[in-house]
């Protein structure tokens, strides 16, 4: 999963990106427009180039004249000649007052205009050219400035380049996350076609990485239940398969004495008591195996099995769940050599599902011990900060009639977990050990 510390969203990296690109296209604008400006400046506005320009027009202008006849006050046909040639300005002068004036806009009389006093002022600054008109010859001055076309050019070119720039990081950024987003719907259709090893690549730190890393998580989760549900199945099959068997023979035996019963196949008192006796011990049998059944279903197929998880004093209540067992094994004539617990400490447990395991535990010790060997029972708090208790025994060289079907185990097991203990057991040889390991509170007990 992607690190909450470094998660940068989806909105804000498209804000950034924004201004990132947005600054971007600016400086490309105002570069490019620099470096036009700088070219048409050095390579189009010199002072000869210009000269030379004006000279030009000025000819232009003295054979349209010329052709036309024109005298100074023809101002239309002037205003036709300044709009179609476009970036020239036109001053007409008789001496020193101004007469005329025209440009791409058209012409205008100078004469009483407002203007007039402005030009006559700034006349000696201005350099012209005389032109010989039908009513005389005039002094013209000629401005030109077809440089501002290429000025515009060069605006035209820089906005269409940072354009370009905007558009194009847009693009890329678009397809990038479309990638990423395909890759997703990729892999989602993947496990949904049911291949649960396809691994969602995870890649940047947004809410697109935080679904690829749940998509993992929930492929991994349903990896994970798929294999316990069959592991399950396994176990339960093969538990069903042996308690099949740990039944039939009780069961058939049951059936054959109470055949003999039933058809009187007896000599004496003494063989109707056997037979009814041991009539009486096999149902037994199959009472007890199918209590163990029942108790193992009725854990094992609830999901969320109910606990409540109390505290209580460990030495206190070792001494409870154990002191009556062991005083029980010592009456049946079994020695037992134990170890209390010797650090005051508080354990957290469900004490009926607690009791129900150390029964379980003890039942199996005085079913299938071997009455010659000590039985261990040893209580102690270990460097991971938890109570074990570890209760062990020998097995007898010749084995009990009494089968054990582990179906005890299995549910001592799951009642540990539901109280975030554990259940283990090992067996060595002819020695079999069953641990219980209680989570602890709090090491000591304020006083």
């Amino acid at each position: 999963m992607t690190d909450k510390k470094h998660f940068f969203p989806l909105k804000l990296k498209m804000l950034c990106l924004l201004l990132l690109l947005t600054g971007l296209a600016a400086g490309v604008y105002y570069l490019g427009n620099n470096i036009g400006y700088s070219t048409v400046v050095s390579q189009y506005m010199t002072e000869d180039a210009s000269a030379a320009r004006v000279r030009l027009y000025t000819a232009k202008f003295q054979s349209y004249v010329a052709k036309n006849d024109l005298s100074s006050k023809d101002l239309n046909a002037i205003a036709a000649w300044t709009k179609e040639t476009k970036y020239v300005h036109l001053l007409i002068f008789k001496g020193g007052e101004p007469r005329a004036e025209a440009g791409s806009w058209g012409a205008n009389s100078l004469i009483g205009s407002r203007s007039e006093k402005y030009y006559e002022a700034v006349g000696d600054s201005i350099s012209f050219t005389p032109v010989k008109f039908s009513d005389g010859t005039f002094r013209v001055s000629l401005d030109e400035y077809s440089y501002t076309k290429y000025y515009t050019l060069c605006d035209v070119s820089a906005l269409i380049l940072a354009f370009t720039v905007l558009i194009g990081g847009l693009i890329i950024y678009e397809s990038r996350m479309t990638r990423r987003i395909t890759t997703l719907s990729a892999a989602a259709q993947k496990i949904e076609k049911g291949d649960l090893d396809c691994v969602v690549p995870v890649s940047g730190r947004d809410e697109l990485s935080r679904l690829a890393g749940g998509m993992n998580s929930m492929r991994m989760s349903v990896q994970e239940r798929i294999r316990s549900e069959t592991a399950a199945r396994q176990a339960n099959g093969d538990l069903i398969a042996a308690i099949s068997h740990d039944i039939r023979t009780p069961l058939t035996t049951l059936i054959g004495y109470l055949e003999l019963l039933q058809n009187g196949a007896y000599s004496s008192d003494e063989q109707l008591k056997l037979y009814v006796d041991v009539a009486y011990e096999k149902s037994m049998r199959l009472k007890e195996l199918t209590d163990e059944l029942f108790s193992y279903f009725l854990v094992f197929d609830q999901s969320d099995i109910p606990v409540k998880i109390e505290e209580f004093d460990a030495q206190i209540l070792m001494e409870q769940l154990l002191g009556e067992q062991i005083i029980e094994l010592k009456n049946s004539g079994q020695r037992v050599i134990s170890k209390e617990l010797d650090e005051s400490c508080v354990v957290m447990a469900d004490v009926m599902y607690l009791k129900r395991v150390v029964d379980n535990v003890f039942s199996n010790v005085k079913k299938h011990s071997d009455i010659e060997k000590p039985v261990m029972v040893m209580v102690q708090m270990e460097s991971d900060g938890r109570v074990h208790i570890c209760i062990s025994d020998s097995i007898p060289p010749v084995p009990n009639k009494v089968e054990s079907t582990r179906i005890g185990l299995k549910t001592c097991e799951k009642l540990m977990k539901v109280m975030n203990g554990e259940f283990k057991t090992l067996a060595e040889g002819n020695k079999f050990m069953s641990e219980l390991i209680v989570p602890v509170k709090q090491q000591k007990i304020e006083g």
